[in-house]
């Protein structure tokens, strides 16, 4: 739900918007001031105050969409990048070429294989349980 000027003003209580439209209207009856509650030209003082806080609205929505963001490394930022990855316990790239210097075989993940897949069980005597049902 974006919070605009003309939804925050719709959501105050009519008392207050008839206030409102009493100070502009210096003792004019309700019914004639009505009809220029949403003409733009007129700047109403509780509107006017409405006003200040939908754009400070709209600056945190766009902060908090961001923050969002930031938390998906397809989405982030070029500065979250580097902190994601500490989240993961990624290692720098350079890590590995230290490893391969030190003779340490570094090699991908196998991508065929499914995930979480115990191994096969090998053939030979049953377990201590007997064999399984």
């Amino acid at each position: 739900m974006s919070f605009d000027l003309e939804t925050l003003y719709k959501l105050l209580p009519a008392v207050y918007r008839i206030r409102d439209l009493e100070q502009l209207g210096n003792g004019l009856p309700f019914d004639s001031l009505q009809e220029k509650v949403y003409d733009s030209s007129i700047h109403l003082p509780l509107k006017a105050l409405l006003e200040v806080i939908a754009e400070q609205i709209a600056v945190l929505e766009e902060n908090l969409d961001q923050l969002y963001d930031d938390q998906f490394i397809e989405t982030c930022a070029e500065w979250a990048i580097p902190y994601i990855g500490d989240l993961v316990s990624n290692r720098l790239l350079n890590d590995a070429q230290n490893l391969r210097n030190r003779g340490i075989s570094i090699r991908p993940a196998d991508t065929n294989a499914p995930p979480n897949v115990p191994p096969a069980p090998t053939s030979g005597p049953p377990g201590p349980g007997g064999p399984p049902p």
